[in-house]
């Protein structure tokens, strides 16, 4: 059995090991935590692989996350700094947009994001359904543009529902199973059973 590392005291990279805090289960494997404590002075609990592989060959986790997040913002202040001109150009261009054409910007970045479809490509599939639901055959009832129903395991686009058909989907798990027996409990099939049960049951 192999003896743990003894850190306790010893100051590894930003931080300073102060208190040995035990062992936890984590995914099945024992791990021996230790509180440590940065040089500005945040605490946090570092495992002794964690600390062993900082001690090896360096790690970005060295630092803590206030430490990071500081950096973050010197560094960002920094580009601003060198692009500010460029930043507040686009700024004033964005400013004179219509707001008709920020809002087809702010869509097409959506669609090709959450999707990978363009505009022209889901104005294809609209115009394949006649402009309607391809579930229930109606516009949005809200008026807005219909819903971009996809696969949330392969990302495969299936169609355009309006908010009440997509919504549906969603609370219906997209369960065939669930779907086919919502179908047959609203064909009345269940409400025969339970009928049968009650008469049975001689309530």
């Amino acid at each position: 059995m192999t003896r743990p590392l003894e850190l306790l005291g010893k100051t590894v990279a930003n931080f300073t090991v102060v208190e040995r805090m035990g062992t936890s289960n984590l995914y099945g494997a024992k791990k021996i935590s230790w509180r440590c404590i940065c040089v500005c002075g945040t605490e946090s609990l570092r495992t002794s692989q964690a600390i062993k592989r900082i001690l090896e060959r360096g790690s970005i986790k060295a630092i803590c996350r206030t430490c990071a997040m500081a950096r973050q913002k010197v560094r960002c202040a920094e580009w601003y700094k060198r692009n500010r001109e460029r930043v507040l150009a686009n700024q004033k261009e964005y400013r004179q947009m219509s707001r008709a054409h920020r809002g087809a910007i702010s869509r097409k970045r959506t669609l090709q994001r959450h999707f990978g479809i363009s505009p022209e490509q889901y104005a294809e599939r609209l115009k394949a359904q006649g402009g309607h639901c391809a579930i229930c055959g109606k516009d949005d009832p809200a008026g807005r543009n219909l819903a971009v129903d996809h696969c949330h395991t392969s990302g495969f686009v299936r169609g355009l529902l309006c908010l009440e058909c997509n919504t549906g989907l969603g609370k219906f798990r997209e369960s065939e199973q669930l779907l086919m027996r919502a179908i047959n409990y609203l064909n009345g099939s269940n409400v025969v059973d339970h009928k049968q049960e009650i008469n049975g049951a001689g309530i």
